[in-house]
């Protein structure tokens, strides 16, 4: 949390404890800006106090809050009215940064009853003061670094010292620098270090380490001193050439050996790389010792006594030298000279068999084995029967044509190559070349061969159809060398592929070439291995095609490449839907007897489809007869059996088969299933219209049955379809009863079925039971009746008792007998209600 913000909540919880006993004070501002003053400078902040009542305060300063480097000007002790007085500060600040005092209104008792912030801005002045002596390395050997010396900058100002750079000015490679050398900030009093040491190169390597900064308006620069001690030995010549010396001769040259360093070098000595090539120095001119800037003269002689002396040679010098540690220098120089000796590496180039195609090449040496460089000529003779275009030849120098007017280096020799290239034929081939130098007897190398031919049978392959999801078969294409009487090999340098027909990359092979050309001898063959994977379909004339280019050498009068085709087709399965399937119009909950539809899909491909799953959604509704996978073959048909069964009235819940299979542009292949329940058209009872229909059978004694013949109808109103009574089910079979009832009794379109109703009560009041109506399978009502009916109690009545006469008596019992009974015994039709 800021001052400014804890001062402001000081102010609240000081105001809120006095407010009861103390005037309302504000000030304006309610921070008094001092604005930017610099460090060592001074600056005013004013505000000006208001109270709401007229009232003597003193104001003080609490510097526990920072208020270090302010002060309030006379008078410190203000009689403050609503009008208001106003308040100066003085802002000296010590260091530079943002500033805030909190100053408190304080009451004749020193009880705060106000507050209010000064805020000053210090800019102060940063300086940078070197605190360290510059160092001073001394003498250091050049590849080696001097122990480190300190270099101390310290902030000796009153605001942050920016350091941007620090780094040696004139040649940085000459000393080693730990420290920041970019940007740095150093606090007042705050200091940074380098620590540097001295690696110099040969000579005086003083330098300056220059610091810039803000902290002064120059750079500050600090001399280092350091010096690079080395003795180094260099001669005049790298190559003292001898040119080219007869045998027992001898040639002497000088080398001047000198000391390029600033240190002496002691203990010079001199040797050669080889005691044997006929070099040799003369120790009397090998110096001892060599002062810095000096130099001596060494005499070397070539005088070669054997035709391998000469050639190069190296000649080393070599001594130490002194300064912080001890350190070795040599330095070398190369000898040449020559000896006259000539020779060829071989008299016979023998070519032997060969084909004639081969171009086999053959090559011998001229060597200037000597020290003197050799005017060397060559010429050849072709035997009867060879054409001398028949054996063309080259000759080469250190890989370069050569030039043969121009003489032969000594220690060089010639290459010449010579190529076997009959011309189209079979049989012998032959020459001989004469190597010429003057003075000197011809050098002759003869030139025999032999050139054979062979013959060519090629096999191609065809893959037939190929299942594009199947495993990708191999076959095998052949190249066969067939010239066993000829003797001649066959060479196949490349086999290359180019799919002519159809899509590309579908035919893959491996490379019967590993090592990049085969030679097949007579009688043997090149298997090529070739991989057939389609990716797309083909019809029946439709087929993949690529042709296997191999170039093949050795036969006479044939082609340079030849041609071998491969051809496949690719087939595939193809997953024809049919249009959704059309479900008759059925009965709710048909139970057995729900049409069953076939859902006939087509493989249109050739391959066979595998329909690995199949799922119907909507059961009960939808229901699939067999699942069970299938394979169907190619351009053949397959029937899923679907059964409907509707639960409902009106349009099913749509159902769903979906078939997984490997056509792989439908692997889930969905045919949506629609179909309309109907209701079956059946009357049950009087046709009245009301809901649920009620027929009243009338009145009946209690225990006194009455039986209603064909009460209930059930009528077919439907002129195709037969329907069966399942059942008609009673509610309350205590007072009504079915004098038949159905099971599962078949009605015929049109038809009517009757059945009699029997009313027989237990006890007095009016009955009623709900008949319900069931037909086929259907769990569901299809319609109901309400039977009514009411009982009476039947009682006898006579006259008096025994007195009253038994005749009439006995008669008026038996009438009303009589009458119960006829009540009971007839037979009506129940009125509807």
């Amino acid at each position: 949390m800021s001052k400014r913000w804890l001062g402001l909540l000081l102010f609240v919880a000081l105001l809120g404890s006095s407010r009861a006993a103390h005037a309302a004070f504000a000030a304006n501002p309610t921070t008094a800006e001092a604005g930017t003053v610099a460090v060592g400078s001074s600056g005013t902040a004013t505000t000006t106090l208001t109270n709401d009542t007229s009232i003597s305060v003193t104001l003080s300063l609490d510097t526990s809050t920072g208020c270090s480097e302010f002060s309030i000007n006379p008078p410190t002790t203000l009689t403050i009215d609503a009008t208001g007085e106003a308040v100066s500060l003085t802002f000296t600040p010590l260091l530079g940064g943002s500033k805030t005092c909190i100053v408190f209104v304080k009451d004749g008792g020193g009880g705060p009853v106000g507050m209010f912030n000064v805020h000053g801005t210090a800019t102060g002045t940063p300086m940078i003061t070197i605190t360290t002596t510059p160092p001073a390395f001394g003498h250091v050997d050049v590849g080696t670094t001097s122990p480190t010396q300190r270099i101390t900058a310290k902030n000796t100002g009153t605001d942050t010292l920016t350091i941007s750079s620090a780094a040696v000015v004139t040649t940085p490679s000459n000393y080693a620098v730990t420290g920041t050398t970019g940007t740095q900030m150093v606090a007042p009093g705050g200091s940074v270090n380098w620590d540097i040491g001295c690696k110099p190169a040969q000579g005086t390597a003083d330098d300056t380490f220059r610091i810039t900064s803000n902290g002064s308006a120059m750079p500050t620069d600090i001399a280092m001193t350091c010096t690079g001690d080395r003795g180094v030995l260099a001669v005049d010549k790298t190559t003292l050439d001898f040119g080219a010396l007869g045998l027992n001769t001898n040639k002497t040259l000088p080398v001047v050996l000198s000391n390029t360093g600033n240190v002496a070098v002691t203990g010079i000595t001199a040797a050669l790389a080889s005691a044997t090539k006929g070099y040799s120095f003369d120790a009397a001119t090998v110096p001892a010792m060599l002062a810095g800037g000096t130099n001596a003269t060494v005499m070397v002689t070539f005088a070669p006594t054997t035709p391998t002396d000469g050639g190069s040679d190296v000649l080393t010098f070599s001594g130490s030298w002194t300064s912080v540690g001890t350190h070795t220098t040599s330095k070398a120089t190369t000898l040449m000279g020559q000896t006259i000796d000539l020779t060829v590496s071989t008299p016979t180039l023998a070519f032997g068999d060969f084909r004639f195609d081969s171009r086999p090449v053959m090559s011998f040496q001229i060597t200037n084995g000597g020290s003197a460089a050799l005017l060397v000529s060559l010429s050849f003779a072709a035997d009867p029967g060879t054409d001398p275009s028949e054996l063309p030849y080259t000759v080469m120098l250190g890989g370069a044509t050569a030039n043969l007017s121009n003489p032969l280096p000594a220690g060089m020799h010639y290459d010449v190559a010579v190529t076997a290239q009959p011309n189209d034929r079979t049989g012998a081939i032959g020459g001989a070349f004469a190597v010429h130098l003057t003075g000197l007897s011809d050098l002759p190398v003869t030139v025999t061969g032999n050139a054979t031919a062979a013959a060519v049978q090629i096999t191609g392959a065809n893959f037939g159809p190929v299942d594009i999801q199947a495993t990708a078969p191999k076959l095998t294409a052949m190249i066969k060398n067939t010239s066993a009487m000829l003797k001649g090999d066959l060479t196949v340098s490349a086999v290359t592929m180019m799919t002519t027909t159809g899509t590309a990359g579908v035919f893959t092979f491996t490379n019967p070439l590993p090592t990049g050309v085969t030679t097949l001898m007579p009688g043997t063959a090149l298997p090529i291995e070739v991989t057939y994977k389609p990716t797309v379909q083909r019809g029946p004339t439709d087929a993949d095609t690529v042709v296997l280019t191999a170039t093949l050498t050795g036969a006479l009068d044939g082609p340079k490449a030849m041609t071998i085709t491969l051809t496949g087709r690719g087939i595939d399965r193809d997953l024809v839907l049919p249009a959704p399937p059309a479900f008759p119009t059925t009965f709710r909950n048909p139970g057995d007897s729900a049409p069953v539809i076939p859902v006939t899909v087509l493989n249109g491909g050739e391959a066979p489809l595998n329909i690995t799953a199949t799922m119907i959604s909507g059961d009960p509704v939808w229901q699939l007869v067999d699942g069970a996978p299938v394979v169907v073959p190619g351009g053949t048909t397959h029937d899923f059996m679907v059964k409907f069964a509707p639960n409902a009235v009106g349009p099913a819940p749509t159902g769903q088969l979906t078939l997984t299979n490997d056509d792989h542009t439908m692997p889930m292949a969905m045919i949506p299933l629609n179909g309309m329940g109907t209701s079956r058209d059946v009357a049950f009872g009087p046709q009245t219209g009301v809901e649920p229909r009620m027929l009243n059978i009338g009145e009946t004694g209690v225990g006194i049955p009455l039986t209603a013949d064909d009460i209930l109808l059930v009528v077919n109103k439907d002129p195709s379809a037969t329907f069966s009574i399942h059942a008609i089910r009673l509610d309350d079979d205590s007072a009504f009863q079915l004098a038949a009832p159905p099971t599962d009794q078949m009605l015929a379109p049109g038809a009517t079925q009757s059945f009699a109703v029997t009313f027989n009560p237990s006890k007095v009041g009016t009955f009623q039971a709900t008949a319900t109506l069931y037909l086929d399978q259907d769990p569901f009502a299809q319609s109901q009746v309400v039977l009514a009916g009411d009982a009476v109690f039947a009682e006898a009545h006579g006259g008096g008792g025994c007195d009253a006469g038994g005749a009439s008596g006995s008669g008026g019992l038996a009438i009303g007998l009589a009458a119960l009974g006829v009540i009971g015994r007839r037979r009506r039709r129940a009125v509807a209600s």
